[in-house]
């Protein structure tokens, strides 16, 4: 329920045909109690594949039929690849929209971050050690870089419109020297304009 639930709150952001993986088991050197495609995952693979969304599959070589079984339209052998970001990378076409991780170890996270399209989701299903107040919370983290034109807009809009505002002083360029030598200290508070 868990993976249905966590896949199709997730899923339901995307077009039909945009790229899934998920995740079953992983760790470094595969043991034969560790490759494990439970039910959630293959329920949470049933969900993404109702949802329009193209799954790939990540498993060891024990699981495989299982994985193929539930309609993945790519199976990756995680004990057999040598790199499997890269393999998720060449498979989608440039990465996974959606990732839903069913592990609690914590290489499946710093995988499915490397192998994440540029504003992909990830959805954190297995309890991995640093990820219980994640999960638990149902928290959301959201990446960003530099903004938009719309957003930059908006943001001199907050400015224009005195909601936001800075905090300059002045200087002369005979003061450079000092405001450079202050800028390493790190005492300047908001922005210093040099008048030329």
């Amino acid at each position: 329920m868990k993976a249905w639930v966590s896949s199709s709150k997730l899923a339901k952001a995307y077009p039909e045909g945009r790229w899934a993986t998920l995740l079953a088991w992983r760790f470094w050197r595969p043991t034969a109690e560790c490759a494990r495609f439970r039910g959630f995952t293959v329920h949470g693979t049933f969900a993404a594949k109702a949802m329009g969304l193209r799954v790939v599959g990540i498993d060891s070589t024990a699981k495989a039929e299982l994985v193929k079984t539930c309609g993945v339209e790519h199976f990756i052998d995680f004990s057999a690849v040598e790199n499997v970001v890269s393999e998720v990378i060449r498979l989608t076409g440039g990465g996974a929209h959606l990732s839903i991780i069913c592990v609690a170890h914590p290489s499946g996270y710093s995988d499915a971050l490397l192998y994440a399209r540029t504003l992909g989701k990830i959805a954190c299903v297995g309890l991995a050690p640093f990820g219980a107040q994640l999960i638990g919370k149902q928290l959301t983290l959201i990446g960003t870089q530099t903004g938009s034109p719309a957003e930059a807009a908006e943001a001199l809009s907050f400015v224009e419109r005195g909601l936001v505002r800075c905090e300059l002083e002045k200087r002369s360029l005979h003061d450079i020297e000092r405001t450079l030598d202050d800028l390493k200290k790190g005492k300047i508070s908001g922005r210093v304009v040099i008048d030329l």
